[in-house]
C-alpha cells in the first residue's frame, strides 16, 4: 500500500513522457513535410519549365505529381482548422504530402492542440501564405498548358506565363525559408515548454507522494500500536481473571486455549495441544452426549451455550466446569466461530 503513490507518480510520468515523445514526433514530421513542401513545389516549377520546352504530357504530368504535395498538405491544413474536421480527409491530404503514415497521428495531435500557440500560429501564417501563392502557381500553370496545347504557340506568347511562374517561385523561396525558421523557433519552444512541464510535475509530484507515503507509514505505525496496546489490555485480562477462554474457528478448524485455560487442567501452555480433540478427549464419558447437544442446539437453533461438564486433568482426577459461549455468524446466519469461558466450578480458595 505504501508505494501506490509512487505508482501514480511513475504513471503519471510515463503518461507525460509518450506525449512529449508525441509532440516532438509531430515537430519532426512537420519539418520533414516542410522539406518535401519545398522540394515538391521546386520540381513543379521545374518541370513546367521543361514542358515549356517540349511541350510533352510527359513533362506536365510530372509537374502534376510534384504539385501534389503542397496540394495535398494544403487540403489537410484547411480541414484541420474546421471545428469538427473529418479525419479521413485529413489524412488522405497528409499521405498525398507524403507524410510517413506513422507520423500522421502524432502530427494531428499536434497541429490541434498548438494551434493557438504563438509559435505554431506563426508558423500556420507563413503556410497559410505559402498556399496562396501555390494556388497562384496552378493558375498560371493551367494558363501554360492550354496556351501551349494550341498549335500557333510560340516562344513570345508563352513567355509571359513563365515570367510570372519564375516570379511566384522567387517569391516563395524565401517564404519557405521563414516556414523553416519558424518552424525551428516553434521546434526549439517545444522542447523548453516540455522540459519544463516534466520537471514541474516531476518536483511537485515526487514530495507529494514521500508526503503520502510518510502519512500511510505514520497511520500504521498508530495502528500497530493501538493494536500492541489491545493485545496488552487483552492479556491483562485474561491472566488476571479466574475463567479459562476457549475460540474455536467453524471453517477451519482452528482453536484457541488461553494459558488460563490449560493451566485450570494443570498443564503448562506447551503441554496442551491447541485442538477440538484436546478438549474432547478429556470429556467424561457420560457427558460426551451432553455436551454434543449443547454444541448442535446452539449453533442450529441459537439456544444459549451454557453447560456444565467434567473434564480429565493432567492429574488423571475429573473436575467439574461451567462453560458457556457464543457464535459469530454470517450475513446469511450460518455460524463461522464459536467462542467462551470456561469457569472452575471448585470454590476459590479465598471465599
Amino acid at each position: 500500500m505504501i508505494i501506490w503513490p509512487f505508482l501514480v507518480i511513475v504513471a503519471v510520468l510515463l503518461w507525460l513522457s509518450s506525449e512529449s515523445m508525441s509532440v516532438l514526433v509531430g515537430v519532426r514530421s512537420f519539418s520533414e513535410g516542410e522539406s518535401l513542401w519545398s522540394k515538391g513545389q521546386k520540381e513543379a516549377v521545374f518541370h513546367l519549365m521543361r514542358y515549356a520546352e517540349t511541350r510533352s504530357e510527359a513533362d506536365y504530368q510530372k509537374y502534376r505529381d510534384a504539385i501534389l504535395v503542397p496540394r495535398g498538405d494544403r487540403k489537410a491544413r484547411i480541414e484541420l482548422e474546421r471545428p469538427d474536421p473529418d479525419y479521413a480527409i485529413v489524412w488522405r491530404g497528409l499521405v498525398e504530402g507524403r507524410t510517413h503514415p506513422d507520423d500522421i497521428p502524432h502530427v494531428i495531435k499536434l497541429y490541434r492542440r498548438f494551434r493557438n500557440v504563438s509559435f505554431m500560429a506563426e508558423v500556420v501564417a507563413v503556410w497559410e501564405e505559402a498556399d496562396q501563392m501555390v494556388d497562384d502557381l496552378i493558375r498560371s500553370a493551367d494558363q501554360l498548358h492550354e496556351r501551349a496545347s494550341s498549335p500557333n504557340a510560340t516562344e513570345q506568347t508563352l513567355r509571359p506565363i513563365l515570367h510570372q511562374i519564375l516570379d511566384i517561385d522567387a517569391r516563395l523561396t524565401p517564404l519557405e525559408d521563414r516556414f523553416a525558421q519558424r518552424l525551428g523557433d516553434a521546434a526549439r519552444s517545444t522542447q523548453l515548454l516540455l522540459l519544463i512541464a516534466n520537471l514541474a510535475i516531476a518536483t511537485t509530484l515526487i514530495p507529494v507522494g514521500i508526503f503520502l507515503s510518510y502519512r500511510m507509514v505514520r497511520r500504521r505505525d498508530e495502528a500497530e500500536r493501538a493494536l500492541k496496546l489491545s493485545e496488552e489490555r487483552f492479556n491483562l485480562a485474561v491472566t488476571g481473571s479466574n475463567d479459562g477462554l476457549w475460540d474455536r474457528n467453524l471453517d477451519t478448524g482452528g482453536v484457541y486455549y488461553s494459558p488460563r485455560f490449560k493451566q485450570l487442567l494443570g498443564f503448562t501452555e506447551p503441554e496442551m495441544e491447541d485442538t477440538q480433540e484436546a478438549l474432547t478427549s478429556r470429556l467424561h464419558p457420560e457427558d460426551r452426549p451432553a455436551h454434543e447437544q449443547a454444541v448442535d442446539g446452539h449453533l442450529k437453533r441459537g439456544v444459549p451455550f451454557d453447560i456444565e461438564m467434567r473434564l480429565q486433568t493432567k492429574a488423571g482426577e475429573y473436575r467439574w466446569f461451567h462453560f458457556r459461549g457464543q457464535s459469530v455468524r454470517s450475513t446469511a446466519g450460518r455460524a463461522m466461530r464459536m467462542a467462551g469461558a470456561m469457569t472452575d466450578r471448585r470454590p476459590s480458595p479465598t471465599a
